[in-house]
C-alpha cells in the first residue's frame, strides 16, 4: 500500500475535482458541513475536531478557499476523515463538502485504497457543472452537464464520450469531452465516427 500522508491527501483532493467537476481545485471555495454519527464511539480527537474545527464559529456556513480547508481536513495529520462526500453548490464556484467528524490513521479507513480516497462525490439532479474552454475563442466558463452522456466519438480506434455545447461568449457549439477541459470543434470528427446517444456516466 501506497503511504498516505497530507501530500496523498491534497493530491486525491485536486484529482478528484478535477476529474469530477472540471475545476482546478485552488480557483474555487468550499462550505464544510460535518456529518455527526453518534451511533459510533468518539476518541479525543474527534471531539476536538468536532467541537473546535468543525464548530459553527470558526466554519458554519462559512466560503473557505482550498489551503483553509485542506488545513482543517488535515489539522490531525496522520489522521484524515473518515468520510468526505464533494457536491455542487450555486453556479460551482462554491463546492459543498459533507464531511464525517471521525478522523482515523489512513491504515484503518475501509477503501483508503479507492482512487480519489476518502473523497466521494454527490452528483445532484441528475447534472453536474464544470468547466470548458471554447476551442474557437478560448473563452473559459462554467456549463452543465448531465449524468449521460449524449454524444459517443470513436476517433482513431479510441472512443471519447461527451456533451454538446454552446459557448456563453462566441454561442458557438462545440463538444465537450468527459475529463478534457478544453472543448472541440465538431468539424474535427467525420460524421461517422460520431454517434448520439445517451448512456450513463
Amino acid at each position: 500500500m501506497k503511504k498516505y500522508d497530507k501530500s496523498v491527501f491534497i493530491e486525491n483532493f485536486k484529482k478528484i475535482m478535477l476529474d469530477k467537476f472540471g475545476v482546478e481545485a485552488e480557483t474555487v471555495k468550499y462550505i464544510i458541513e460535518p456529518i455527526y454519527d453518534s451511533s459510533k464511539n468518539e476518541s479525543g480527537e474527534d471531539s476536538v475536531f468536532r467541537l473546535v474545527l468543525l464548530s459553527d464559529e470558526n466554519i458554519g456556513n462559512k466560503s473557505i478557499d482550498f489551503k483553509r480547508t485542506t488545513d482543517i481536513l488535515t489539522a490531525f495529520d496522520p489522521m484524515i476523515p473518515t468520510k468526505i462526500e464533494i457536491t455542487n453548490y450555486k453556479d460551482s464556484s462554491e463546492f459543498k463538502i459533507k464531511c464525517s467528524t471521525r478522523v482515523r490513521k489512513p491504515s484503518a479507513i475501509a477503501n483508503i485504497e479507492k482512487e480519489y480516497a476518502p473523497f466521494s462525490i454527490i452528483e445532484g439532479d441528475g447534472y453536474i457543472f464544470r468547466q470548458v474552454i471554447c476551442p474557437f475563442c478560448k473563452h473559459q466558463y462554467m456549463t452543465r452537464v448531465y449524468n449521460e452522456y449524449d454524444l459517443i466519438i470513436k476517433h482513431n480506434g479510441v472512443l471519447l464520450y461527451g456533451w454538446k455545447d454552446r459557448c456563453t461568449k462566441c454561442d458557438s457549439w462545440i463538444y465537450v469531452i468527459d475529463n478534457q477541459l478544453e472543448g472541440v470543434d465538431p468539424s474535427s470528427f467525420p460524421e461517422d465516427e460520431i454517434t448520439e446517444h445517451f448512456i450513463l456516466r
